[in-house]
């Protein structure tokens, strides 16, 4: 008989496993599975009956939109002393944007005269045939026009 399995072992003493963690162990798991439904080793594979686990607590965690507050932020680019990571690090305050997506900007994204950022790209990384690809966003609400300041124009 095949029990239920507890999806929160520790690993450590206050660790648990993810859910990302649990997923791709049960996906590593049905792969294997259906090679043998292949082999005919087996005649299905159980793992297509058991629904992926997701944690509550993960998800609200993840729907939660974490920022910096104002204050936050001066406190942390006070530390950083290289004008050209102050100026990144400024940038990607104030305008929003993913660390992905300011790396996939081009000159043809930027309007100077309206101060606007067109973002309609990012980078992936550590593909087969290259460290780094140019990807459309994952999402349609990704691809965006926003606004940023003057002080960036000096900036760039």
């Amino acid at each position: 008989m095949i029990k239920k399995p507890k999806t929160e072992r520790k690993k450590n003493k206050n660790e648990y496993y993810s859910a990302t963690t649990i997923n791709h162990a049960k996906s590593v798991i049905s792969k294997y599975l259906s090679y043998a439904v292949r082999l005919g080793y087996i005649s299905y594979n159980p793992c297509h009956n058991v629904p992926s686990y997701q944690n509550r607590e993960e998800l609200k965690e993840r729907q939660e939109i974490k920022f910096w507050e104002v204050n936050e932020f001066k406190t942390f680019i006070a530390s950083v002393h290289e004008k050209r990571w102050n100026d990144i690090f400024t940038f990607l305050f104030f305008t929003g944007l993913r660390e992905s997506e300011m790396f996939a900007l081009s000159w043809r994204d930027i309007d100077f005269q309206k101060c606007t950022l067109r973002i309609n790209k990012s980078i992936a990384y550590k593909t087969k045939v290259s460290p780094w690809k140019i990807t459309t966003p994952k999402n349609e609400n990704s691809i965006r026009i926003i606004d940023f300041a003057e002080y960036f124009i000096r900036s760039i």
